[in-house]
């Protein structure tokens, strides 16, 4: 009698089957990463982030020229405070710290205008780095986090319209630029409202210190505003000043609540500006909450101002998006081919 043999996949058939499924998957998740991460975004908002934040430093840089802080922050003083391993950082000699901060100004300026963007946020990030290990007890928070945002300029293409960049070379305009450009800078924006909020679960702030302690000292406030210094009001600021940290990105995130939380952060920087005084921090935060809303919100903006018609970009993919989603898309095969 003659059988049917039903043929059977061997072990090493489904196993390079099993694998191949694998890599197939992977690759169709990263594939799908990719493209989210460089699908073309209006660069308006990124360009008025980038005015912005020039704008803010430069004005920071007078701030330190006007007060007279170079002088008596770090040439004045004979000992300095250190950070580990940061020891031999020393003041320039002489009157080269003031050429320091006049550099400082000049590629603030740069940054602003999109002259030499890279090199400019270059320069800023290298001497605000300087600036702040100078000097441990004059460490700001803010100062360390416009560090890392002229880091991360460096590698963002800002400068690809209203700059000088693009009138000195026409073929690098481009009215799109990579979605995870904006993303990085949101979620750098984030991380310090989230560690505000993170700060504050303490018992002391928790119990209205020291907010209550700074707002008694408040004087010319207290004779607007007499309830200013009592528990209740320093309770009322210490809890509204958690949650918003707390809550404002993830509703900021949020379209339907996206307004309403960049009001009420405008309310809580104005606020710390007026009452508590503390430089350039709020107004830069400010700016940089805008990079939450749509990208094309400069461009509304203007349209609504002036009366204006013309409508925004069309959304096609980009030049250099399509590149660099390619790019990675070759870069994914080639690791899934290699294992």
């Amino acid at each position: 009698m003659i059988t049917n043999l039903v043929p059977t996949q061997s072990v090493g058939t489904r196993f390079v089957s099993d694998k191949t499924s694998e890599a197939m998957r992977t690759r169709g998740l990263f594939q799908t990463i990719a493209e989210t991460a460089f699908e073309p975004r209006d660069v308006a908002s990124l360009v008025f982030f980038r005015i912005a934040f020039g704008v803010i430093l430069l004005w920071e840089v007078l701030r330190y020229f006007l007060i007279g802080w170079i002088d008596s922050l770090y040439l004045l003083p004979a000992f300095h405070f250190t950070y580990l391993g940061f020891g031999w950082v020393r003041p320039w000699p002489g009157d080269w710290l003031f050429l320091h901060f006049l550099m400082l100004g000049i590629a603030a300026a740069g940054l602003a205008l999109g002259y030499r963007t890279r090199l400019s946020a270059a320069v800023l990030c290298v001497g605000w780095s300087y600036v702040l290990l100078l000097e441990k007890s004059a460490y700001l928070n803010h100062l360390y986090l416009i560090c890392l945002l002229a880091f991360l300029m460096i590698f963002i293409p800002a400068g690809r319209a209203c700059s000088w960049d693009v009138r000195r070379r026409p073929d690098r305009r481009s009215d799109f630029v990579p979605a995870v450009a904006l993303w990085v800078l949101r979620g750098q924006i984030a991380i310090p409202y989230f560690f505000g909020a993170l700060a504050k679960l303490n018992g002391d702030w928790l119990h209205g210190q020291p907010m209550q302690m700074w707002m008694s000292r408040m004087t010319h406030v207290r004779q607007v505003v007499p309830a200013f210094g009592e528990l209740w009001l320093a309770l009322a600021f210490s809890y509204g000043g958690f949650l918003l940290d707390l809550f404002v990105v993830p509703f900021l995130l949020w379209r339907r609540t996206r307004v309403w939380a960049f009001g009420a952060a405008v309310a809580f920087h104005l606020m710390n500006a007026l009452v508590f005084r503390i430089g350039i921090f709020p107004w830069f935060m400010i700016c940089a909450t805008t990079l939450f809303f749509d990208p094309d919100w400069p461009r509304r903006a203007w349209r609504w101002l002036s009366g204006s018609s013309q409508p925004s970009p069309t959304r096609e993919r980009g030049v250099q998006s399509r590149f660099h989603a390619e790019r990675g898309n070759e870069m994914i095969t080639s690791s899934l081919a290699l294992r």
